[in-house]
């Protein structure tokens, strides 16, 4: 494996390929991303994929490349076996050996690992029974490692000369081009009730009652301000916003932006509305409303007593 690297600067040295990160659905270049050594041993290598072909090859042959025997017929099998149980929301997809997934595709073994840093995702798969291996290895990386799982699934079932399974994840994209919608429609939200409240300072008798303002027009749009907020204070608190920041910029962008404008505007929107309505939403006030119009009975006998 001589093309093979732990050290960042060597790799560029050679010719390393530029890795990519998502933004909105969209890869871009990310030059200057920084690598930490902490790291290094749990996805930090830097490889080519003729060199971890090499590696599969030893796999495939019982521990030997070639003249070399790296590892032993028992310690691979060992490698291979798969001991706990992985599971996905209450499923049992897979078991875990030492580094590798264990699974079937149709009725054959299959031995796989995949894995993904900000900028580049990588994917291994072992057929033993058939002797055949793939490895994809990919200069950008969408977040969620399922995605280009999938892919190399999905080659290792041609391998098997098994159909592939269709691919759950493909409306991942579209969702993170979705993702400016947000804040968008947090804006308009503001123009919306602003045009709102204007219409009721000038018309008063546009106003809703009572319950249908507190209902509709108060606690209603509380709930989804104060869900962004509370995402985002979730975030914060345990450490993820950060991780998404460094894997999922994008969407941790959208969480900040969103989550802090409907805190804020969760309060000022809420002020704004009770002060719009002004004393209307007081009992007392409602009950002089009509007095505006006639006068009360006591200053009506009043008059008549003098007449």
């Amino acid at each position: 494996m001589s093309h093979t690297y732990a050290s960042q600067a060597m790799a560029k040295q050679n010719g390393l390929a530029m890795g990519h990160r998502y933004w909105f659905g969209i890869p871009i270049a990310a030059p200057n991303m920084a690598f930490s050594l902490s790291s290094l041993p749990a996805g930090g290598l830097i490889s080519t994929s003729e060199d971890i072909a090499r590696y599969l090859i030893a796999h495939l042959n019982g521990g030997r490349y070639g003249e070399t025997q790296v590892l032993s017929r028992a310690g691979i099998d060992e490698l291979h076996r798969g001991v706990a149980e992985q599971r996905v929301m209450g499923t049992s997809v897979a078991a875990y050996g030492m580094g590798w997934f264990v699974n079937k595709i149709g009725r054959t073994t299959f031995v796989s690992h995949a894995g993904n840093v900000p900028d580049f995702s990588a994917f291994m798969g072992l057929l033993p029974e058939q002797k055949k291996g793939v490895v994809l290895l990919v200069n950008a990386d969408h977040g969620v490692p399922f995605v280009v799982m999938e892919v190399g699934e999905g080659v290792a079932a041609l391998l098997a000369g098994e159909q592939p399974p269709p691919i759950r994840l493909g409306f991942l994209p579209w969702v993170m081009r979705g993702l400016p919608l947000i804040p968008l429609l947090q804006v308009a939200g503001v123009f919306f009730t602003l045009r709102l409240l204007r219409r009721w300072r000038q018309d008063p008798a546009l106003r809703p009652g009572r319950g249908r303002i507190w209902g509709r027009h108060i606690l209603l749009p509380l709930i989804p301000n104060l869900s962004f907020a509370a995402i985002l204070a979730y975030l914060r608190s345990n450490g993820l916003l950060r991780f998404m920041h460094l894997y999922i910029p994008d969407l941790a962008w959208t969480a900040r932006i969103s989550g802090s404008f409907a805190g804020i505007w969760a309060l000022l929107r809420t002020g704004l509305v009770l002060g719009a309505l002004g004393g209307s939403l007081s009992p007392v006030a409602s009950m002089r409303c009509p007095s505006d119009r006639r006068k009360a009975p006591s200053q009506l006998t009043g008059e008549a007593d003098e007449a």
